[in-house]
């Protein structure tokens, strides 16, 4: 892919700023289910890479999202500047967006550094990015249903029996 040059100004502002172009046919073709390569539902964090990868300023761009730091992407331009990137897939600009407590305390933590890729990924990728999210957007803090999980249980399973019918009373 051929290196481009952008300029993204200055990142304390609220300016947003806009790549759009059209993805190559099979540029990221999904591969068979259970591959563990790539999901669909990564392919936004997928092309936000490849986009940043392709601008000639940048020297390095690391995909942490499995690391839970607050944010998907990690670039580092030539000059040794960071920008921690947080990547959300919309299907238009005008779509709300949520972040998480561990990405809204990234975004408190790293201000002008921080930014919101918004990412529309249809057949064509549209990318908008929003600097220092915290303080020039407002958000609303939400209280969300909770769950839990338990990856491992299939040493407790056993057959249901009379005596687990009953257990429990008295």
């Amino acid at each position: 892919m051929k290196r481009r040059s952008e300029n993204f100004g200055n990142l304390g502002g609220t300016r947003l700023w806009v790549c759009a172009r059209r993805l190559p046919k099979g540029c990221f073709s999904w591969p068979q289910s259970g591959s563990g390569l790539l999901t669909r539902w990564r392919s936004a964090e997928k092309n936000a890479e490849e986009y940043f990868r392709s601008l000639a300023e940048v020297l390095t761009v690391s995909d942490v999202s499995v690391a839970n730091m607050g944010y998907d992407l990690e670039v580092v331009y030539h000059n040794g500047k960071r920008l921690y990137i947080e990547v959300k897939s919309v299907k238009s600009f005008a779509e709300p967006i949520k972040i998480t407590n561990n990405e809204y305390a990234s975004a408190h933590k790293y201000g002008p550094a921080y930014l919101l890729a918004i990412v529309i990924n249809g057949d064509e990728f549209a990318l908008k990015v929003v600097a220092d999210p915290v303080r020039t957007l407002v958000f609303e803090k939400q209280i969300e249903r909770w769950s839990w999980l338990c990856e491992s249980y299939s040493d407790q399973l056993q057959p249901m029996s009379r005596r687990l019918h009953t257990q429990g009373e008295r």
